[in-house]
């Protein structure tokens, strides 16, 4: 199924029950702060009915970290290594590369430094 696409069937809809476990981290001054924002994010979830939170504990970990594990590169390298692992020697089309940006987005970069190291490739129109 697409990202940004819906497949609506004449057959008409069921609904699905869906169980899964979450970990997140997020950036509070304490475990109270730390609960209300974990609580507003697993609230927030439209379609979600019931949660548990079952335990908050401190971590050294960062959410950039997590998301994409360590790394020694700058910020720029990172940004250019992840346009050439997605694209290699292809011309991405006009929808893969917002795909990508968005992608990009989400896992916390800066969109001006996006556009900054990559910006001459992605405005190439290449549909």
């Amino acid at each position: 199924m697409k990202k940004f696409s819906k497949i609506v069937e004449s057959m008409g809809s069921k609904n699905y029950k869906i169980e899964a476990n979450l970990e997140l981290i997020v950036e509070a001054e304490n475990e109270g702060e730390a609960g209300y924002i974990a609580d507003s994010v697993l609230g927030g979830i439209e379609e979600q009915f019931s949660y548990n939170i079952i335990n908050i504990e401190e971590t050294t970990e960062s959410i950039k970290e997590n998301i994409q594990g360590p790394t020694d590169l700058t910020t720029e390298e990172e940004i250019e290594m992840e346009w050439e692992k997605e694209f290699k020697d292809k011309s991405p089309t006009q929808t893969e590369k917002m795909e990508w940006y968005h992608q990009m987005r989400t896992r916390g970069f800066d969109g001006i430094l996006i556009f900054d190291i990559i910006g001459d490739r992605f405005s190439r129109s290449e549909d």
